[in-house]
């Protein structure tokens, strides 16, 4: 993990130049409906701080959490949203969250810790607060050589047998293909706690 938060502290600029202004709206449809209005999000894995912004223009309560210092504080900057510095597996939310947004972000944990990081956040959420979270459709775990990046590579039935083990309740899953890149596809589950 260490390689990957060094990664986007790094290329924070670029990073942020690439991702700022990609339409979401697309990804937006399996979570904003399911998390009680005006409630609080975490955008957790922020990045860019895009989607917690677009969320706040929305009424929402946000939180911009980053592993990578740079690109927390950059977000932070440019959005004006509180933020907290902290990996997944250390996050704790100041209350419980309403939704736990986390687009492209867990899928950088690796695949041992996974469950343990998914229950964990699991813990962080309000009663019928939801978690969305998305991963690359890979055949296998790898890093990136030319990054450093990890990428983890649960199934669909992993990642349903995590939440179900997490005490969330399953609201939706979808198999979609990148907003980008049409021949790259994603797992999105929508979890609920109830």
């Amino acid at each position: 993990m260490d390689k990957t938060i060094n990664f986007y502290n790094q290329n924070a600029n670029d990073y942020t130049a690439e991702t700022v202004n990609l339409d979401m709206a697309v990804l937006y449809k399996y979570f904003v409906p399911y998390v009680k209005n005006r409630g609080f999000v975490v955008d957790l894995g922020c990045g860019s701080g895009r989607d917690g912004e677009y969320f706040s223009q929305r009424g929402f309560e946000v939180l911009l959490v980053d592993g990578a210092r740079k690109i927390l504080e950059q977000s932070i900057a440019r959005t004006g949203l509180p933020g907290q510095h902290a990996t997944f597996a250390e996050f704790t939310a100041p209350k419980p969250a309403d939704g736990i947004w986390a687009n492209a972000s867990l899928l950088h944990v690796p695949q041992k810790e996974l469950p343990r990081v998914i229950q964990h956040l699991a813990e962080q959420l309000a009663k019928d607060g939801v978690i969305f979270a998305s991963f690359k459709d890979l055949d296998a775990p790898f890093t990136d050589p030319k990054t450093g990046r990890y990428y983890n590579a649960p199934t669909k039935q992993q990642l349903l047998d995590m939440l179900h083990k997490s005490g969330l309740s399953l609201e939706q899953y979808a198999h979609v293909p990148d907003t980008t890149r049409p021949n790259v596809m994603w797992h999105i589950i929508v979890g609920r706690k109830s």
